[in-house]
């Protein structure tokens, strides 16, 4: 009986890499306006090393903007979270969020809007072990005016 082994962090970056360029030419394909995606690697997670990834992936379509956003580890976190927030005028509009233990990738769930001038913005958080301290990265969607604590938690943009 053969094991299948776990995916190196490079296998894995070129894997999320051609998921991103093949959403890219499908949505530029289907007549998509705008696709991007904010995208930090090499995140430095305390007793594990610089081992994290966070990103926000969005598009759009119609007049309507979606996103989803996504945290990774190469190796397996204690506990790993990725929330999606957006703000409008200052309140909370809409938001998904997902945590789980000993895993290696979460995502939220695809969230849009119809509104315009606001940016998704996603919170990832790694911990290593229930004993260290956690590694948080804010990353946006359609710029990077969502991309800090201000907008996650205010909606004050960056």
């Amino acid at each position: 009986m053969s094991q299948k082994s776990e995916p190196t962090w490079s296998r894995k970056i070129f894997r999320l890499t051609l998921a991103s360029l093949v959403a890219f030419i499908v949505g530029v394909s289907l007549g998509l306006r705008d696709a991007y995606a904010e995208s930090v690697s090499n995140i430095y997670v305390p007793d594990a090393g610089y081992v994290g990834m966070a990103s926000t992936t969005g598009w759009q379509s119609g007049g309507v903007r979606f996103a989803i956003g996504s945290t990774g580890s190469s190796i397996s976190m204690y506990y790993m979270f990725a929330g999606m927030r957006l703000w409008h005028l200052g309140n909370l509009d809409e938001e998904d969020y997902v945590g789980v233990n000993y895993t290696t990738s979460v995502s939220t769930a695809t969230l849009s809007t119809v509104l315009y001038g606001e940016p998704f913005s996603t919170r990832s958080a790694l911990l290593y072990s229930s004993s260290s301290h956690s590694a948080l990265e804010y990353t946006s969607y359609y710029d990077k005016s969502g991309s800090c604590p201000d907008y996650w938690y205010y909606g004050i943009q960056c």
